[in-house]
C-alpha cells in the first residue's frame, strides 16, 4: 500500500520513458545493444529484448569495466565514442533528462527519436 501511495521507480515507470520504451520495442533488433546511463538501463531489460552496456546487472556487458567509459560518454560522446561503439557493438544511444549535457555526437550517430527530454542515437 506504501508504494501506491507514493507513485516513484522502480514500482512506478514516468509516462515519458513508457512511450520512449515503446518506442524501442518497434523498433530494435533483437538483442541489440544499447547504451543509456544505469536509471534507464535497469529499466529497458523489463521492457525489451535489448542488452544493455551497464545498469542491470545479468543483461550489463562487463559491468564494472564499463563504468568509466559510460561516465565519459554522457559529458563528451566524441571522445568516447569510438572505444566504446568497437567494443560492445553498441546499436543504439539513450540520452535522458537526468544526463550532463553532451559536447555533441559523432556524424555516425542518427538521432531517431527525441521526445520530452530523451533521445535515441542509431549508430550507422
Amino acid at each position: 500500500l506504501d508504494a501506491a501511495s507514493k507513485p516513484a521507480s522502480p514500482v512506478f515507470v514516468q509516462t515519458e520513458r513508457t512511450q520512449l520504451y515503446s518506442f524501442l520495442i518497434n523498433l530494435a533488433n533483437d538483442r541489440a545493444v544499447v547504451l543509456a546511463n544505469k536509471s534507464v538501463s535497469n529499466e529497458l531489460p523489463a521492457w525489451t529484448n535489448m542488452r544493455v552496456v551497464i545498469g542491470h546487472g545479468p543483461e550489463s556487458l562487463e559491468n564494472s569495466v564499463v563504468d568509466p567509459f559510460v561516465a565519459t560518454w554522457l559529458s563528451d560522446p566524441e571522445q568516447a565514442a569510438k572505444n566504446l561503439m568497437e567494443t560492445f557493438e553498441i546499436s543504439y544511444l539513450i540520452k535522458s533528462p537526468e544526463d550532463p549535457p553532451a559536447s555533441g555526437y559523432p556524424k555516425t550517430w542518427e538521432l531517431i527519436y527525441d521526445r520530452a527530454g530523451y533521445q535515441v542515437f542509431r549508430v550507422k
